[in-house]
């Protein structure tokens, strides 16, 4: 929607140019209507005939020379205050014959002048109308405009914090920016820039408090042309200090502008000849050089395009064999705690440093993620070399596998990228409208609350009301708080598992993409394969130790910062202890002086109202110096941090690409990964050792600046209690020895004050301290248990999947490497995200608080209905007072429920819910491996029952056709049919023969090698003395341990292989000894001449349970497949002709 307005001038005389300036004026998407106070300032406009013209100039973006208002009826002359409304400049000339003016533009027509004029304005009506601004939270912000003369005009920039509203906020750090582009400023404090922007600063702004800016301004005479349309909007920028986040907000004022010019000029026939005559040769030239032009860039484009042809070619050429990323940067040093301090409030900085910590985290998940992609392509790569050396893979194949791998990781990760992307904004919205669908409920809730507690308390007086409302408007605002941080909480638990889910699936296609890439060398896959899963195990050990790095060192860092916090809010208290105390000795003097009898009772409220007004210009002056001393340590330390920190990330950056160099010489990966390990320890001490140092210099000059800006109040108090009151008592003839002595004992007790509350803060900073350096070594155990409760993990799952395949139900080669995919896809993704754990359990806290918070909140109603039925009988009152008390009281106790803490016995409960969780999560990995191998094992046995139920089918068909042939067959025949059967079989019966001689001997010397292994190691301690064998045995038991499981595992593995050999040569013979059948009964069905609807009955019923897809193919190769063969030997050809007409 858009409200439109202009403005012109009354214009006297005649006119030669008129440039016409428009402000038009859009409603922001936080647009609200300002209230009937903020209007009281700024006057309403009448409708105007020139309204239309404006929505035309608007919207078309020009106006036809016919449609300018002209006639004086048009104009009016009147000047008032229009608030992010439309302005209109005037810029005439006066022609040489104006009889009103012979000033100097009266003897220069084509010298235009500008002027500022305003016209009332309207869009449909007469009547007056809201104005309508920007704002939100009960901020309203506006540019106003006021015209002073033809020449000149007042512009103002109000900010509006009067609203009543529950949202109503205290604002803080307001910066306004206002841009000037194409106005020249007369009278301004601003500072104006280079880029046509000019800035205002203020501190705060707090509810119920309004303040404004004002300007003159004059229309530049290089700017405003013909069809200048600029858009000059004031854009205002403010914290909101009362809520817990601290969140930043910004309110945008447009304002545009449009100029139109308007010219009369006189014929002159000379003129237009020369200007015809300049057009021409002008025109002409113009030409010549637009198409010398386009040939030239023709022939450029022509050259430009060859060479970007040659360079693509080299790019595609060379691509392969470069790496497509860099080394990973650790970004999670960039957060708020400097913020934290210097702005939020003492109370928010625990939360504000927890909201901090969720970032950080995040931060830290995408950087290891990041690592453990560097790490995986750099162990595949270091795996092929490694096969090449070995003679296992040439040159050429190690190239062709490394080139095809990295254009698969490139192409995956654009895909990634992708799908994040989508993700996010699919997410973003969904949470979006869930957001607005519950505040609406809750403004909607809180709104009947509201007015049926009006409803109550209306007959009561001012005082009471105002006191409920008060209540009211706390409760109604931490309900929203609870509710934002319900919100805030699933949001990042959505978009938490939204990335976890795409990341391991990532790791699962890198994965299915290398044992692709190994099927195409059948001859090396299974080398391949198991070098690569023991190379990704190793690998998995060093990225669960920078998990448990990264983790140890951020939550270091968090208890550190909590305990900076904890410090920090004692020096605070300790200031404002001293602040009070010197305050209240002021009002101590004065009531002392009064109960001595030395003022009276109109002195004494003089006094106290003199004291109060000092005390306030102190602490406003304590506020000032604070808010911009914090102001410049905040920039000095915010650049000083950001500059080391980059520069730091910077040198780590490039040592972790000097570890590729190293991972491409290296020959073994258990050096790069030792390598990787050390470094990576290394970056983490070093950037927490930065981290802290920069905190501290941060926490230190704060308390610094506090407590010098502290001691410097508490002196001007003392100057205001000695140097005014005390002053002023001794004009009112109060006497000096009275006044020293109260001063005296003044002193005593600051200084008894400031040692007990220095001690008290020494107390608590060393149990503050102590308790942090338990909570560090708590961390370290867990550190260490951590990592060996992980390597238990995955020992574990190393171990299962070694039973499952002794299961032998999955044994061949095949199915085998299916399973080894599945169990490493699973394998990688037993490691714990740092930010997901943390966020579920604020997520399960607040829902255990939620529920708690419910249970009391219907107590205290059903407390509240129970009172109103038995009231009446046993009170005094009225029952509208004893109904507003009840009221009122129930409004209190929910204020309470609401700011209670939440119990401990409820923060065990969510962490051993985690624990549970990350429980069921490892089983159903082990469910899920244990349900793929039994889906093969299904297939296979489905496969071979399904194998059995059709040969016997077959050789059923084939007696049925036998006793039901419908003439004599020839012998010959069967004698050639029964020779070729006979033939197969016995050339089936010597093959089993040999693969049974070729197992024999396997067997035989796999015993051989067993014997061997046997007296290599018993034979080791043969010449020497008894102690020493027995001591050199007990050295060497876990090797002889772990040989001899070896041993037997692969004893185990190759008696079940074997088995499953034997099963595969059974079938083998079986299909062998199927296709004879196939061929037999197919030249029985032709001899037979068995209609195909007859022999499709019959195979239906001998398979029942086969669906029509496999009938159809069975009486395919009954009918048609091997009936050609043995046609062959057929001398008669009728029937087999019918047969295939069927």
């Amino acid at each position: 929607m858009m409200e439109y307005s202009g403005v012109a001038g009354h214009l006297r005389g005649h006119t030669w140019a008129a440039l016409v300036l428009y402000v038009t004026v859009l409603h922001s998407t936080m647009a609200s209507s300002i209230s009937s106070k903020d209007c009281a300032n700024c006057e309403l406009l009448d409708t105007t005939p020139a309204a239309s013209l404006l929505v035309q100039i608007l919207e078309n973006g020009r106006v036809p020379r016919e449609d300018l208002p002209m006639s004086k009826k048009d104009f009016y002359p009147d000047q008032k205050l229009v608030p992010n409304r439309t302005l209109d400049v005037i810029l005439r000339s006066v022609s040489t014959d104006n009889s009103w003016t012979q000033a100097g533009p009266a003897l220069l027509p084509p010298l235009k002048i500008r002027r500022l004029y305003r016209r009332a304005a309207g869009l449909h009506h007469a009547q007056p109308r809201a104005v309508v601004s920007s704002g939100i939270g009960g901020v309203t912000f506006q540019k106003c405009a006021t015209v002073k003369d033809q020449q000149t005009a007042y512009i103002t920039l109000l900010t509006n914090n009067t609203g009543l509203s529950p949202s109503a906020m205290n604002v803080s750090n307001i910066s306004l920016l206002d841009n000037i582009t194409g106005l020249l400023i007369q009278e301004t404090s601003s500072n104006i820039g280079s880029t046509g922007m000019q800035t205002f600063q203020k501190d705060s702004l707090r509810a119920g408090d309004s303040f404004q800016v004002s300007y003159t301004a004059s229309l530049s005479t290089k700017e405003a042309t013909n069809g200048w349309l600029f858009s000059l909007p004031a854009v205002i920028t403010f914290y909101n200090s009362s809520e817990i986040s601290g969140a930043s907000y910004n309110i945008v004022a447009p304002f545009s502008v449009t100029a139109k010019e308007v010219s009369n000029v006189l014929p002159d026939h000379g003129l237009h000849g020369v200007g015809f005559v300049i057009a021409f040769v002008v025109s002409f030239l113009l030409t010549c050089a637009v198409l010398f032009l386009l040939s030239r860039t023709k022939w450029l484009k022509q050259r430009i395009s060859g060479k970007s042809h040659q360079i693509n070619s080299v790019q595609k050429s060379e691509s392969p064999a470069k790496s497509s990323d860099g080394a990973p940067e650790d970004l999670t040093g960039i957060d708020r705690l400097i913020d934290i301090i210097c702005f939020e409030e003492a109370e928010n900085m625990l939360q504000a440093l927890e909201d901090s910590e969720i970032g950080n985290l995040t931060q830290a998940d995408a950087y290891l993620e990041s690592c453990r992609l560097q790490v995986y392509k750099d162990v595949t790569g270091l795996l092929l070399r490694k096969m090449m050396e070995m003679g296992n893979l040439s040159p050429l194949e190690e190239k062709r596998m490394n080139m095809s791998l990295s254009g698969q990781w490139s192409d995956l990760e654009k895909r990634t990228q992708e799908e994040h992307q989508r993700k996010l904004v699919a997410l973003t919205a969904e949470c979006n409208l869930d957001s607005k669908r519950q505040m609406d409920t809750e403004q909607r809730r809180q709104k009947e609350a509201a007015e049926e507690a009006e409803a109550i308390l209306k007959n009561f007086g001012e005082k009471s009301i105002t006191e409920y409302r008060s209540h009211l408007d706390k409760l109604h605002g931490l309900e929203k708080s609870e509710i934002k941080r319900k919100l805030l909480y699933k949001r990042e638990e959505e978009f938490a598992k939204a990335y976890r889910h795409l990341m391991v699936t990532h790791r699962s296609e890198l994965h299915k993409m290398f044992f692709d890439q190994a099927k195409t060398k059948p001859e090396m896959q299974k080398t391949l394969t198991e070098n690569y899963l023991h190379f990704q195990y190793e690998a998995e050990d060093l990225l669960d130790f920078l998990h448990a790095t990264k983790k140890y060192h951020l939550n270091k860092r968090f208890a550190v910062r909590k305990n900076m916090l904890y410090n920090l809010q004692l020096g605070d208290s300790r200031s404002r202890c001293l602040l009070n105390s010197a305050a209240t000795q002021i009002a101590n003097l004065i009531n002392r002086t009064e109960r001595a009898g030395h003022v009276s009772d109109s002195q004494v409220q003089m006094l106290l109202e003199r004291a109060q007004a000092e005390v306030l210009k102190v602490k406003q002056k304590l506020e000032n110096s604070l808010k911009q001393e914090t102001r410049k340590m905040y920039h000095k330390l915010s650049n000083k941090r950001n500059r080391h920190i980059t520069q730091k990330l910077r040198e780590q950056k490039k040592e972790l690409s000097g570890l590729q160099e190293f991972c491409k010489s290296s020959k073994e990966v258990s050096s790069y990964l030792e390598h990787w390990k050390k470094l990576f320890a290394n970056h983490c001490r070093e950037l927490e050792e930065l981290y802290e140092k920069h905190d501290n210099d941060a926490t230190d000059e704060l308390k610094e600046i506090k407590y010098g800006l502290t001691e410097k109040a508490i002196e001007d108090l003392r100057h205001v209690q000695s140097a005014v009151i005390i002053q002023e008592m001794l004009k009112l003839n109060v006497p000096r020895p009275h006044l020293q002595q109260v001063l005296e004992e003044h002193k005593r007790e600051t200084a008894l004050l400031a040692q007990q509350l220095e001690k008290e803060e020494s107390d608590k900073a060393t149990e503050s301290r102590a308790s942090l350096e338990s909570t560090i070594r708590k961390l370290d155990d867990e550190f260490k248990v951590s990592l060996k409760e992980q390597k238990n993990l995955r020992n574990w799952e190393q171990l299962l999947f070694t039973k499952a395949l002794l299961l032998h139900l999955c044994v061949s080669e095949d199915e085998v490497q299916k399973t080894k995919l599945e169990f490493h896809c699973g394998f990688s993704q037993m490691d714990i995200t740092l930010a997901l754990p943390k966020i579920q359990g604020r997520m399960l806290l607040h829902k255990y608080q939620s529920d708690w918070r419910n249970v009391e909140l219907q107590k205290v109603d059903q407390r509240l209905q129970e009172s109103d039925r038995k009231s009446g009988a046993k009170t005094t009152k009225r029952p509208q007072d004893r109904a507003a008390e009840m009221v009122k009281k129930s409004i209190e106790d929910k204020v309470l429920i609401y700011e209670a803490q939440i119990a401990d016995d409820k923060i065990k409960q969510a962490r051993a819910e985690l624990l549970l969780q990350r429980v069921h999560q490892l089983k159903a990995r082990e469910y899920k491996l244990g349900e793929y191998i039994t889906y093969l094992q299904f297939q296979a046995v489905h496969h071979k029952a399904k194998s059995l139920e059709i040969h016997a089918a077959i050789l059923e068909l084939q007696s049925v056709l036998l006793e039901e042939k419908s003439r004599a067959c020839i012998t010959a025949e069967y004698e050639q049919l029964l020779q070729t059967l006979n033939q197969e079989i016995r050339e089936l019966e010597k093959n089993m023969d040999t693969w049974g001689k070729h197992e024999a001997s396997a067997s035989k010397g796999l015993d051989d090698d067993s014997s061997h292994v046997t007296v290599d190691i018993t034979g080791e301690g043969d010449g020497l003395p008894v102690s020493a064998t027995l001591r050199k045995a007990l050295n060497r038991r876990k090797r002889v341990l772990n040989l001899c499981r070896e041993r037997i595992h692969r004893e185990e593995m190759e008696d079940a292989q074997g088995e499953h050999q034997e099963e595969r040569a059974q079938m083998d013979a079986l299909l062998r000894l199927h296709n004879p059948d196939i061929r037999l009964a197919a030249y029985l069905t032709k001899r037979s001449v068995v209609p195909e609807g007859m022999l499709q009955r019959v195979l239906s019923l001998l398979l029942p349970s086969s669906p029509e897809s496999e009938i159809s193919s069975l009486l395919y190769s009954v009918g048609h497949k091997y009936s050609d063969s043995a046609i062959e030997t057929d001398s008669n050809e009728d029937g087999a002709d019918s047969w295939r007409k069927r």
